[in-house]
């Protein structure tokens, strides 16, 4: 038996996809029933995206406080050394 192609998209239930938005937007329009998945290793990759980028900040901002308190201490052999990063 040949089912037509709305017969055939009607049928599907269920899509696994990347985060991609582009990618789900078009499948809302062309499958606007189905529901969309995100499947577990982009979900976790992208977890693992967004803790690494909180890490560099809080790194980054505490190496800025830290640069700060050294510079207003007034000591000139750990300023040095504090911009050096030794």
């Amino acid at each position: 038996m040949v089912t037509s192609p709305q017969q055939w998209r009607r049928q599907i239930t269920h899509v696994t996809i990347d985060l991609s938005g582009v990618y789900a937007k078009a499948l809302r329009e062309a499958l606007p029933h189905a529901e969309l998945v995100v499947d577990r290793f982009h979900l976790v990759k992208k977890a693992n995206e967004i803790v690494d980028a909180v890490r560099r900040r809080v790194t980054q901002t505490q190496r800025v406080a830290a640069d700060a308190r050294v510079m207003s201490s007034g000591s000139t052999v750990v300023g040095c050394c504090a911009q050096l990063r030794l």
